[in-house]
């Protein structure tokens, strides 16, 4: 999910407690036998090339630019599904629906494949803040 660092998994730091904010939470929420995503895109067109490739914009590739929300949940046999995050949240015995937010930009490299920046913003850490990632592949 855009949004959550995929580098903590394996990292424990999500106490549950009140006096913890969610900011220390890491992506080992991410892990279970199961899960449900759901993504909501609205993609516009940035550059499209236009006429003639004589002219200026011809030569470069489309870019598309987009606005996201995300939202899912990984969990495993034996934990419970919840909406938003109970006041004594365990991770290891619940799981919380995470969301996420942010835009991002698309450029097909010559239908070779796209490069993709999204910043994205974690919604289900109250004082996580966001930032950028950089993927060169296929898109969804």
């Amino acid at each position: 999910m855009r949004g959550y660092n995929r580098e903590d998994i394996g990292y424990v730091s999500c106490s549950g407690l009140p006096s913890n904010d969610g900011s220390s939470c890491n992506a080992e929420e991410l892990i279970g036998s199961r899960v449900a995503f759901a993504n909501a895109e609205l993609r516009f067109p940035i550059i499209r090339r236009y006429g003639a490739r004589t002219s200026l914009l011809g030569g470069l590739p489309p870019i598309d630019g987009l606005f996201f929300y995300d939202a899912g949940v990984a969990w495993s046999k034996g934990q419970t599904v919840s909406l938003s995050q109970p006041t004594d949240y365990d991770f290891s015995k619940q799981r919380a629906l995470l969301r996420s937010y942010g835009f991002g930009l698309r450029m097909n490299l010559f239908n070779i494949a796209i490069i993709r920046w999204d910043w994205a913003k974690p919604v289900s850490r109250p004082n996580g803040k966001g930032f950028g990632t950089w993927f060169f592949g296929a898109s969804y």
